[in-house]
């Protein structure tokens, strides 16, 4: 007998024995696993159907162990791929509880309701299953106006931002909103702004604990004009003389300068500022007084007086 025949007949046996050795193994295999078996497994919970207005709270079991008989190859599918179990606590929620309580026999009926029908579930690991809530509760914040706003170079607004509806209704956990007194919008930077502003800007929601908020975006408005610079030469006040002592001060009228806005230019007059020396707090050494601007109209810009000290000088 050749070499080369020697080597067939020793790869034919080697076959054979393979082939026999597989179907040895197959046929334990299809013996072992048609029988019935119980095994434990440990299936993901995922909770469904949450009752109006509650949320799902944290801390709240994640998992639960059970019993499973059947024929070996579908227990070998569930070890393998494990299990997902939904709970929908609707059902068994009792109006305005925090807590919804899920006997051991229902928690039986929804694991057996989501297996194949070759497979029976069985001394569920807990005698109760309870899931914690936090009860939705609403709220009515202010709205902040986060925006930024940089002005075209000789253009300043002549009113406040007005945000339209100025407040908001947040939904969350009590203890969460006890921590808000205000909400504000995006953080946005508007530039070279020039004329009136219209925006309408979302409210951010992202803030932490909160659930909802409605409306989701204000409108938020507010009139621009061109400015220009303007003096008027203002009379000084003079205050807290001593009976008897006559005083001059030097100057006696100070210029003030101010921007204002175009469309008012002409209607800015000297009379509508008070400009006054307190005479109790000069400085004596060097005989001067610190000009104070009392009054002045309302929705003008960089306001100053140009005599930064008065001189003065006493007759008694």
């Amino acid at each position: 007998m050749t070499a080369s025949k020697s080597k067939r007949i020793i790869g034919l046996k080697v076959q054979r024995f393979l082939v026999f050795l597989f179907l040895a193994v197959l046929f334990w295999m299809l013996t072992k696993f048609s029988k019935e078996n119980t095994a434990t497994i440990t299936a993901n919970l995922q909770y469904t159907e949450l009752p109006n207005q509650t949320l799902l709270a944290d801390g709240n079991p994640e998992q639960i162990d059970f019993d499973i008989t059947g024929s070996g190859f579908e227990m070998l599918y569930y070890r393998i791929k494990g299990a997902d179990i939904t709970m929908p606590l609707a059902n068994n929620y009792s109006s305005g509880s925090e807590t919804v309580t899920i006997p051991n026999e229902t928690l039986l009926e929804y694991i057996q309701q989501q297996l194949p029908s070759g497979l029976e579930a069985r001394n569920i690991s807990m005698d109760q299953l309870s899931v914690k809530l936090h009860l939705i509760h609403s709220k009515k914040v202010a709205v902040f106006p986060a925006i930024r706003l940089e002005y075209e170079k000789g253009y300043y607004p002549i009113d406040s931002l007005k945000v339209r509806p100025d407040s908001v209704t947040i939904s969350g956990p009590k203890d969460i909103l006890k921590a808000y007194d205000s909400i504000p919008t995006e953080n946005t930077l508007y530039s070279d702004v020039d004329s009136n502003i219209a925006i309408r800007i979302g409210i951010v929601e992202n803030m932490e604990g909160v659930r909802a908020v409605s409306p989701k975006a204000v409108e938020i408005s507010q009139k621009i004009a061109e400015f220009t610079q303007k003096e008027v030469m203002v009379p000084i006040t003079l205050r807290n003389v001593p009976p008897n002592t006559v005083v001059r001060l030097i100057p006696k009228n100070t210029t003030v300068s101010f921007n204002v806005a175009v469309s008012r230019y002409q209607e800015i007059e000297a009379g509508q500022f008070q400009v006054v020396c307190d005479f109790s707090k000069r400085d004596k050494e060097e005989s001067f007084m610190v000009p104070k601007l009392l009054k002045h109209p309302k929705g003008l810009y960089n306001v100053e007086i140009t005599d930064k000290k008065i001189d003065y000088l006493i007759f008694e």
